[in-house]
């Protein structure tokens, strides 16, 4: 019967994967404003800050979402280890 083996730092590595996902989302449009400002450039500019923040978003939600499933593998390999099967 073949053994499965989890490295054992495995569980850390999945929570430092999560947690630089998480410092994605703490990056927010409104640290950088321009009020009151309608120059063409500045527009164009913030609106490529949104799609940017956009696109850092999903990879939040990824990053999110792959931790997740890697915590479910681990579990369910633990327990298949229990089992034996």
């Amino acid at each position: 019967m073949a053994e499965i083996k989890l490295y054992e730092g495995f569980t850390a590595e999945v929570d430092a994967f999560r947690s630089a996902g998480e410092a994605i989302n703490t990056i927010g449009l409104d640290s950088v404003s321009a009020e009151g400002i309608s120059l063409p450039t500045v527009e164009a500019y913030q609106d490529r800050l949104y799609r940017i923040w956009r696109v850092m978003l999903k990879f939040y939600f990824l990053t999110k979402k792959d931790a997740a499933d890697m915590d479910k593998f681990a579990a369910t390999l633990k327990a298949a280890d229990t089992t034996g099967i």
